[in-house]
C-alpha cells in the first residue's frame, strides 16, 4: 500500500491544494514501489508540469506533421 502526505502550512494553506499535493506524493510513492509514506516535495509538481509541457509539445508537433518515421 502506498501513501503520500502534505503538511500544512508548508505545502499549502487550503484543503484543495493540500489534498492535490498529498495525492501527488502518493502517486510518486506508487511509481517508486515505496512501502513507506512519502511527503510532498516541490520537485514532484515540477516533474508533472514538465511532463505536461512535453506532451502538449508532442501533440502540437504531430498536428503540424513535424515527426518522420525512419527505419
Amino acid at each position: 500500500m502506498c501513501s503520500g502526505f502534505a503538511v500544512w502550512p508548508e505545502d499549502g494553506t487550503d484543503a484543495q491544494r493540500l489534498l492535490r499535493r498529498a495525492e501527488l506524493a502518493r502517486d510518486t510513492a506508487r511509481s517508486l514501489f515505496s512501502d513507506k509514506p512519502l511527503r510532498f516535495e516541490p520537485e514532484m509538481e515540477e516533474r508533472i508540469e514538465r511532463q505536461a509541457r512535453l506532451l502538449a509539445d508532442m501533440e502540437a508537433g504531430l498536428a503540424r506533421s513535424e515527426f518522420e518515421l525512419h527505419y
